[in-house]
């Protein structure tokens, strides 16, 4: 059984609201990747800093500057047809040299103003109907350095996803507007009034594949898929949330989404329910979708970035583009259940299964961040998307894994290991599963206030 794991790393900064600092660090070690056995070296700097932000309400305004600065190497131990030392494949593209700045982040979630370049954790847009739990990072060998902008005011605000920002394929935003504000009030009914949130999201996919070149050699010069025939995919919806319920322990959230793709009209609709006790936070989802021909649930997901090219999917016989697979779609049904626990800050849990269309194209996540000691820390996510029965969930070549697990032992110094499958593209156009494995030492030195 493999598993399909992604690590949000709860040890990458420190937590929010300390001391400015920055941290220097080496890391270096033995990985495998298809088949190949390479020595990899990291030196970098992970810094934050407290700065001016705005929206919080005070005179000294201040939120998170994080990034991190570093240089990857990895070179090839073993015997190879490469003519290179260096694994060639991680610098052969324009984007590939953003490498050297993976993570920028401005700001947090919960705040007014947050801003996001590099490599994207999963993103949701809105209620998630369009846009769900999308990631720019599942493609082994191409870096794509995407943004995310989020603005959120009293009284509305937007959110704005680019995939790449070197080569954009992808642009989703949504506007929302609370008529009312937000504002905390003692009287119930001024705080239903102020709950009351409405959304405009429209997501589009500039260059969508819908045929693919039937040349011989299908992956050019650059690494690129040959397209024969692409379009503009473009969804958009309204949406509306309502907070019927809301105290220091509970909130509960009604909202309805009305989408459109092409002439293809779909309905989601739920409930959010957040339960909180000290440090303890609970959540849980559920959403019901009708909707008719021609269109996919949760269009631009985790795995879009491979799918645009190579849907299999709804019962596809075949491998197709996802915007040509779109055009088949029967009228149908779904659910949506998400749930998840946090003990902050050393554990956060959440599962989610979907069914996109009653009787088949199921959708599996697990996620996790743990530390279970102060000096160790774990992380997983699982995917597997598309499948058809339960028996398929289990298929390793199905899903992408990324792991890491770090044990501080002395002083400045650590151990990891991390263990990842993500799809790679063939000579023969097609993506297929290839993993990576590595296991290594560290030392990082902390230096600034």
């Amino acid at each position: 059984m493999f598993f399909t794991i992604i690590l949000i790393p709860i040890f990458a900064f420190p937590q929010a609201g300390s001391a400015p600092d920055f941290r220097a660090f080496f890391e270096n070690g033995i990985s495998e990747v298809e088949s190949d056995v390479y020595y990899f070296m990291t030196p970098g700097l992970d810094a934050q800093l407290r700065v001016p932000t705005i929206g919080c309400g005070q005179d000294e305004c201040r939120s998170d500057l994080r990034f991190r600065l570093q240089v990857p190497f990895r070179l090839r131990l073993s015997e190879s047809n490469a003519q290179s030392l260096l694994r060639e494949e991680d610098w052969n593209e324009p984007s590939d040299y953003a490498r050297v700045l993976p993570r920028f982040q401005f700001g947090n979630k919960n705040e007014a103003l947050f801003v996001q370049l590099g490599e994207l954790s999963p993103v949701d847009i809105g209620h998630a109907s369009i846009v769900s739990e999308y990631s720019n990072a599942f493609s082994l060998n191409t870096f794509r350095p995407g943004a995310l902008a989020i603005l959120n005011t009293e009284f509305g605000g937007f959110e704005l996803l680019i995939d790449n920002v070197f080569s954009p394929d992808l642009v989703a935003g949504r506007v929302f507007l609370r008529p009312f504000g937000n504002a905390k009030s003692a009287n119930y009914f001024a705080r239903l009034s102020s709950s009351f949130e409405l959304g405009l999201t429209l997501a589009m996919d500039y260059h969508a594949p819908l045929r693919l070149h039937a040349l011989e050699k299908k992956v050019d010069v650059y690494g690129q898929i040959r397209v024969e025939e692409e379009g503009i995919k473009t969804i958009g919806g309204i949406d509306a949330e309502f907070t019927i319920f809301s105290n220091e322990g509970v909130e509960l959230i009604p909202f309805a989404d009305l989408n459109v793709s092409k002439k293809s009209l779909a309905l989601h609709y739920g409930v959010d329910l957040n339960v909180f006790a000290n440090e303890i936070r609970f959540w849980l989802r559920g959403e019901g979708r009708l909707f008719e021909k021609n269109y996919i649930p949760n269009y631009f997901g985790t795995t879009y970035d491979i799918d645009r090219y190579q849907f299999s999917g709804w019962g596809q016989p075949f491998a197709t583009p996802k915007s040509r697979a779109s055009f088949d779609t029967e009228l149908g049904k779904g659910i949506r259940i998400l749930a998840g626990l946090s003990l902050d800050p050393t554990l956060a849990f959440s599962i989610e299964y979907a069914i996109h269309n009653i009787g088949h194209s199921g959708n599996l996540v697990l996620k996790m961040d743990w530390q279970p000691l102060q000096n160790l820390f774990l992380g997983l996510f699982f995917l597997r998307p598309n499948f058809e029965t339960f028996e398929e969930i289990f298929k390793a070549n199905k899903s992408v894994i990324v792991s890491e697990i770090r044990y501080d032992f002395y002083g400045p110094f650590y151990a990891f290991a991390s263990y990842e499958q993500k799809f790679s593209l063939q000579e023969n156009g097609l993506y297929s599963a290839t993993r990576d494995g590595a296991l290594g030492l560290g030392v990082q030195v902390l230096f600034g206030n």
